[in-house]
């Protein structure tokens, strides 16, 4: 579309951007799984992710587009299932909802209105309103992963379908990972495992 639109060099360009944006991308998302299979088996992290990468090329390139729709399906069960578990064992050993929610509030980390204009203060709700809609657009309206996907179903009004149980499913998942993050102040609130020793780097937790 690119080049027709415009010319040879604005696809170039849009290529080799879109290309380092997704090895930046591919490089945590490998990461991320591989250093919990390392916490969780012992495993080297590096050995970690070299395994998680080559099982993914071998079933991507063995099951194509079916696979990896069917492993989305399977890793979003996976991810609201352990989620939702580590919500409510959190609550459980914080002693409640309410004393989960209260430890919180002291240590002011609930904050859902700060229209601070200061563009270097971390989370307001500009920050948020203006930085999510561009991530967003660019996630769901241009990503090739995304649109790769849109393509699998047969029509646009399928299209708009999955793209709203998707939303909805994302705001479970969203809701669930500030639940997982207020539970984990909650146990810690008092200490620090890193200086404790229990944990070698805060990506741990």
């Amino acid at each position: 579309y690119l080049e027709k639109r415009f010319d040879r060099n604005v696809r170039l360009v849009a290529s080799v951007i879109f290309s380092g944006q997704m090895i930046v991308y591919m490089a945590l998302v490998l990461y991320a799984p591989a250093l919990a299979l390392s916490q969780v088996t012992g495993l080297n992290v590096w050995i970690s992710v070299i395994s998680i990468g080559v099982i993914c090329t071998m079933y991507t390139t063995v099951g194509g587009m079916k696979a990896v729709m069917w492993t989305d399906v399977f890793q979003t069960i996976i991810m609201f299932v352990g989620l939702l578990a580590s919500v409510i064992q959190g609550i459980i050993d914080a002693g409640g909802s309410r004393a989960v929610w209260q430890r919180a509030l002291d240590g002011g980390r609930v904050e859902f209105f700060n229209f601070d204009p200061d563009p270097t203060t971390r989370h307001t709700v500009w920050s948020i309103l203006f930085g999510a809609t561009f991530t967003w657009l660019a996630i769901y309206g241009f990503n090739q992963t995304q649109v790769q996907r849109y393509l699998c179903v047969p029509t646009v009004r399928h299209a708009k379908l999955a793209l709203l149980f998707n939303l909805i499913g994302l705001v479970f998942i969203l809701s669930l990972c500030c639940g997982v993050g207020l539970v984990i102040f909650a146990k810690y609130h008092l200490c620090d495992p890193l200086k404790l020793g229990l944990i070698k780097q805060s990506d741990q937790v």
